[in-house]
């Protein structure tokens, strides 16, 4: 087709874009004002918190699925002194994440 031919679906593809993503940005503003779009993530794990550390010592050594099994192979050979450094890491996530739920209960659930 011709640049001329294209210019009218062009034009009306351009306007649905735009009505969509007008669409979609309300949609997101309703969500994150929901209760559901407040709830709060679930922390870490003690291993999260290692892999965190392994990837930014590791940076540039391994490939993405290379990082993954390293860190993992690290994790289980990891000694039980190093390990309660991540573990309680991990515990601290999850009081905060227990208490900010406990917060998130006791708000008026939506209409």
């Amino acid at each position: 087709m011709s640049d001329a031919d294209k210019a009218p679906y062009e034009k009306n593809a351009a306007k649905l874009k735009a009505e969509h993503e007008s669409a979609m940005e309300a949609y997101k503003e309703k969500q994150s004002n929901s209760k559901a779009g407040q709830k709060p993530k679930k922390p870490m794990s003690a291993f999260f918190h290692f892999m965190t550390d392994f990837r930014k010592t590791n940076d540039g050594k391994y490939n993405v699925t290379e990082m993954v099994s390293q860190g993992g192979a690290s994790w289980k050979s990891i000694d039980e002194s190093k390990k309660k450094k991540y573990e309680q890491k991990a515990e601290v996530a999850k009081k905060e994440y227990e208490e900010a739920l406990k917060k998130w209960n006791e708000l008026p659930d939506d209409e």
